[in-house]
């Protein structure tokens, strides 16, 4: 990542607690918790856009296809609680 934008953003309470509270566990700050939560979200759209575009010119994926997807995920641990 280049640079950093300085951002003021409201977040309900409950959300914001639960967030310092997971940053405390995982040694980091509140901030550094943010960002990586939003690159994944940033990610996980991407990806179900392409597959969404994907599927509007191909048709719909079959369950192989879905079946291998998720081989490959797991062998990765993408999608699994950390």
């Amino acid at each position: 990542m280049s640079g950093v934008v300085k951002k003021s953003v409201s977040v309900p309470a409950e959300i914001w607690a639960a967030a310092q509270e997971e940053a405390a566990i995982r040694g980091m700050t509140v901030s550094a918790l943010i960002a990586e939560a939003l690159d994944h979200l940033v990610s996980i759209q991407r990806g179900l856009r392409a597959v969404a575009e994907y599927e509007a010119e191909n048709g719909a994926l079959t369950h192989e296809q879905l079946a291998w997807a998720d081989a490959v995920l797991d062998e990765h641990d993408v999608g699994r609680n950390r």
